[in-house]
C-alpha cells in the first residue's frame, strides 16, 4: 500500500469503479480496498442481526462467512483469490495427513514457503510496492493456518504450554465447514487481525451471547474506529502527497541543514503510517461490528480491544523503541510469540526475527528496517540502564527525561522505518546517507557507554517505583 499509488498492469481487482476513482483523486484497488472494507463492517452487523443463533443454523452462519470472505477477495484481487484457496487446502490436507507432533512445523513451513513464491513474483512484478495485491491477505491466512496447527496440538500435548496457549489450545480437529469458515471469515480475511480459533468458533456459534442479558452493542467503538479510519483517510488525501519518497529523494532534500532533513524524515514517517493506520482502523472496526474483540476483565470492567491491531496515542507518545514494538501491528507479535518465542526453541530471538522477516516478504528495505530496529533497541536498554537512574530523581526529571528520549524515539523511529517504507536498498541507503547514518553512529557509541558509565543496580525500591516504564 506504500505510497497510495498504483501499478495497475498487475491489478486483477474489479476496475468497475475505476471512472469514480479517477474522480476522487485515488488509484482503483486503493478504492476498492477502503469499499470493501466499509461494507465488511455492514456485513458484520447484518451478519449478527440478520443470521443469529436460533434463527440463523450454526452452519448457515459457518457458510455464510466463506461466501462473503470470497467474494471480498474476488472483488478486490481477481483471480488471484485462488492463491488463499489454494494455501488453505493445502493447510487442510496437512491437519489431516500429518502427526500432531510435527503439524505446526510442517504447516509454518508450508504456510510460508507458499507465502514466499507470492512474495517473489509480486517484487519481480511490481518492484516498488505500489498496488495493493493478494499478498496481505495471503500473510494474514498463514498466521491463522500455523496458529490453528500450533493450538491443535498444545489441546493434544498440553504438557510445559503456558497460560495463554492452554488458553487458545484446540481439542478437537475442525470439521471442514468450520475450518473453511475460519480461513474464510471476511471479518478478518482482508488485513487480520488475528483471532484465534476459539475465539472465532465462539461468535460463530454464539455462545459469546447470554441469554439473560443482551449482546453488548459495539456502535460506540465501531464509530470511533471508523472516526480513525477517516481522520487519516484525510490525511493520506491531503497530506500524504506533499511529502513523498520523491522529495527525500531530491536535490531540495539534499540541500537541506542536518536537522531540519531529520525533521523532515520524522514527518514524512509520520505521514507513512497514516496508511497502516487506516486499514487497521477499519480491520478492527469490521471485527467489533460482529462483537469480536469483546470481553470483560476479572474486575468487571467491560472492554473491545481484544481484536486491536494498533494503540495509535500510545505509539506517537511512546518514549522508546520498546514502547512502540510493544503497540505496533499487536497482532501479529502475538502470533509470533504464539509460534515461536514462547515455544521450546533454540535462539529464539534470532529465530523470531527470522519468521517475522520471512512473513513480511523480501523486499531489501524490509531486512533493512528489522536489522537496524534490532540494534537500536538494544543499544538503547543500554543507554537506559547507564543514563535514567543517574538523571531521574523525581517526577521533574522524569518528565524531562521522557521528553528528551520521545524526541529521540521519534527520530530513531522515523531513521528505522524509512527503508521499510521505501523497499529499495538504495533508496535506502541514500536517505540514510543524506543524514550521515546519525541512527547508526549514535546507536555503536551506545554500546560504549557502559565503559565510561558503568550500569547503575536499581534498589527494589527504585524498581517497584518505575514498575512498568520501560523507557
Amino acid at each position: 500500500m506504500s505510497h497510495w499509488k498504483s501499478q495497475l498492469d498487475n491489478y486483477h481487482g474489479s476496475v468497475m469503479l475505476q471512472p469514480v476513482a479517477q474522480m476522487v483523486g485515488v488509484q482503483v484497488d486503493k478504492l476498492n480496498f477502503l469499499l470493501a472494507g466499509f461494507s465488511s463492517i455492514g456485513l458484520g452487523y447484518l451478519y449478527s442481526k440478520a443470521l443469529p443463533v436460533g434463527v440463523a443454523s450454526v452452519a448457515t452462519r459457518k457458510a455464510s462467512l466463506i461466501v462473503l470472505g470470497l467474494s471480498i477477495l474476488y472483488f478486490c484481487y481477481g483471480r488471484d483469490v485462488l492463491h488463499v484457496i489454494a494455501e488453505a487446502i493445502l493447510g487442510y490436507v496437512l491437519m489431516r495427513t500429518i502427526p500432531i507432533s510435527k503439524l505446526p512445523q510442517f504447516t509454518l513451513m508450508a504456510a510460508l514457503g507458499y507465502q514466499s513464491i507470492c512474495h517473489v513474483i509480486r517484487q519481480y512484478i511490481d518492484p516498488d510496492g505500489y498496488t495493493i495485491d493478494i499478498t496481505g491477505a495471503i500473510m494474514m491466512l498463514t498466521q491463522r493456518l500455523s496458529t490453528l496447527a500450533f493450538s491443535l496440538r498444545d489441546g493434544a500435548q498440553p504438557e510445559g504450554t503456558t497460560e495463554e496457549q492452554k488458553r487458545d489450545a484446540v481439542k478437537e480437529q475442525p470439521d471442514a465447514l468450520s475450518y473453511f469458515a475460519y480461513m474464510f471469515d471476511f471479518h478478518e480475511i482482508l488485513a487480520g487481525p488475528l483471532i484465534s480459533y476459539n475465539e472465532f468458533l465462539r461468535i460463530a456459534e454464539g455462545r459469546n451471547l447470554r441469554a439473560d442479558k443482551p449482546p453488548p452493542s459495539p456502535h460506540r467503538e465501531v464509530l470511533r474506529k471508523v472516526l480513525y479510519v477517516v481522520i487519516n483517510a484525510m490525511l493520506i488525501l491531503f497530506a500524504v502527497p506533499k511529502l513523498t519518497e520523491t522529495e527525500l529523494l531530491s536535490e531540495w532534500y539534499g540541500a537541506l541543514p542536518l536537522l531540519k532533513k531529520v525533521f523532515y524524515l520524522t514527518l514524512f514517517s509520520f505521514l507513512s503510517r497514516a496508511q497502516y493506520y487506516l486499514v487497521w482502523k477499519m480491520s478492527e472496526a469490521v471485527c467489533n461490528s460482529s462483537g469480536y474483540g469483546y470481553y470483560v476483565t476479572p474486575e468487571g470492567e467491560e472492554k473491545w480491544d481484544g481484536a486491536d491491531n494498533i494503540r495509535i496515542f500510545k505509539l506517537e507518545t511512546a518514549p522508546s523503541l520498546k514502547v512502540v514494538l510493544d503497540n505496533w501491528n499487536v497482532s501479529t507479535q502475538r502470533w509470533l510469540k504464539h509460534v515461536c518465542y514462547d515455544r521450546k526453541v533454540e535462539s529464539k530471538t534470532v529465530m523470531t526475527f527470522f519468521i517475522s522477516a520471512v512473513w513480511h516478504g523480501f523486499y531489501p528495505g524490509y531486512f533493512l528496517a528489522f536489522m537496524t530496529c534490532s540494534l537500536f533497541v538494544t543499544a538503547s536498554r543500554k543507554m537506559r540502564r547507564c543514563i535514567r537512574p543517574r538523571v531521574v530523581k523525581g517526577p521533574g526529571s522524569q518528565f524531562l527525561y521522557d521528553v528528551v528520549t520521545f524526541v529521540f524515539s521519534s527520530a530513531f523511529l522515523a531513521y528505522t522505518t524509512m527503508p521499510f517504507v521505501l523497499l529499495q536498498f538504495g533508496k535506502a541507503v541514500h536517505v540514510w546517507r543524506e543524514v550521515y547514518f546519525f541512527g547508526h553512529v549514535l546507536a555503536l557509541l551506545a554500546f560504549a557507554v557502559p565503559y565510561v558509565l558503568p550500569p547503575v543496580r536499581q534498589t527494589t525500591t527504585d524498581s517497584k517505583s518505575t514498575n512498568g516504564k520501560s523507557h
